[in-house]
């Protein structure tokens, strides 16, 4: 894959909670354009840009297994202080950046073989009332590595119409509903395959059903939530964002394997 492509392997510091932010260093494929003129094209763009009525997103309850059941211990809450003492995890893999159309239909290429993808979004934060912008990430974890779209410098996203419409590919997040609502603010698409580990954490009768709770109560583990209030819409990611954006699309992947593992999927 030549896409851009950054290693955290190489940043141990961005597992750290209080790592500085530093944007990593990586060559791109796409082709060169000044910021002066990116900034230009988007501007037109969101000038142009007609608004879409919202369309309703309807996901069928997690497909749980009959009869399936999980022990007492997963059933419980997690306190605060309890998640703050646990290991903390983060992706280590490869993260390959998707900056430009070229890289875009590449990417694409490898995740269609896929059949089971972590899924994640990123939206910039709004401290005011007013409406949600769309996201400016979107995140995809195959077996092997981590993609990361920066959406506003893609013109060409209705590619990715395909990959959320794959029946054969299980697509697999927390709040699905909330980040398809999102997507929709860039393109149109009808999705199918996509299962919600909240909803899957419902049907199972357990306490809390977030990210973070789901990986420390099913995995023992803790993830960085540091990162999540920054400025995702920004042209240059930090390490931290990066890391960050990663390892949410990386531990719905396996959360969703552990619930596979416990019978309940």
């Amino acid at each position: 894959m030549s896409n851009t492509e950054f290693s955290p392997e190489a940043a141990p510091a961005a597992l750290s909670e209080a790592a500085p932010e530093a944007a990593p260093e990586a060559a791109s494929e796409c082709p060169s354009t000044s910021r002066s003129g990116s900034r230009s094209a988007r501007s037109s763009s969101r000038r142009t840009r007609q608004p879409k009525a919202p369309k309703p997103v309807v996901i069928p309850l997690a497909p749980v297994r009959e009869g399936a059941e999980l022990a007492e211990e997963y059933l419980r809450t997690f306190s605060t202080e309890e998640i703050g003492v646990l290991p903390l995890t983060a992706f280590v893999g490869k993260i390959i950046f998707v900056e430009c159309d070229r890289q875009l239909h590449q990417a694409m290429k490898v995740l269609l073989d896929e059949e089971l993808l972590g899924f994640d979004t990123e939206t910039r934060p709004i401290f005011r009332k007013g409406a949600i912008p769309p996201p400016a990430l979107l995140q995809l974890c195959g077996h092997k590595n981590v993609y990361i779209f920066q959406l506003a410098k893609l013109n060409d996203k209705a590619v990715l119409a395909e990959l959320l419409a794959a029946r054969h590919i299980i697509k697999t997040g927390v709040s699905v509903r909330d980040d398809l609502k999102g997507l929709r603010e860039h393109f149109e698409f009808t999705e199918h395959g996509f299962v919600d580990l909240g909803d899957v954490a419902k049907k199972m009768n357990m306490l809390t059903h977030g990210l973070r709770n789901l990986t420390a109560n099913l995995m023992g583990l803790r993830i960085s939530k540091g990162a999540q209030c920054s400025n995702w819409a920004r042209e240059a990611l930090s390490t931290k964002q990066i890391v960050y954006a990663a390892t949410d699309a990386w531990i719905s992947r396996e959360l969703y394997l552990r619930f596979v593992d416990l019978g309940v999927l």
